[in-house]
């Protein structure tokens, strides 16, 4: 089982405008907090010689300063290159079957 979560905030600050012209892309002015959480789970069984069959499901969570999102809508803090939501999520990040001839 491998953890990683990822907390930053940010103190309030002085602005001379916020989403101007109807923007929703700037970061508020106001004190913030964000996280990514990831918990992946390795499961592996061999049911007979020979065979190997893994399945590694995700849990995911996360929260973005601003509800800002970078590249291909996730957050950008160089550990969560995918879309996660405050409610976690699960998916199979990989799942196959490995047959030794």
């Amino acid at each position: 089982m491998d953890t990683t979560y990822i907390a930053s905030w940010k103190e309030t600050f002085p602005v001379l405008y916020t989403n101007l012209n109807g923007s929703t892309n700037s970061l508020l002015p106001l004190a913030e907090r964000s996280y990514t959480g990831t918990v992946t789970l390795f499961l592996a069984v061999k049911p007979w010689h020979g065979t190997e069959i893994y399945v590694v499901p995700e849990l995911i969570a996360a929260e973005p300063l601003s509800g800002l999102l970078g590249l291909g809508g996730a957050i950008q803090n160089f550990e969560l290159q995918k879309n996660g939501s405050k409610d976690p999520r699960v998916y199979f990040s990989r799942a196959y079957i490995r047959q030794i001839f």
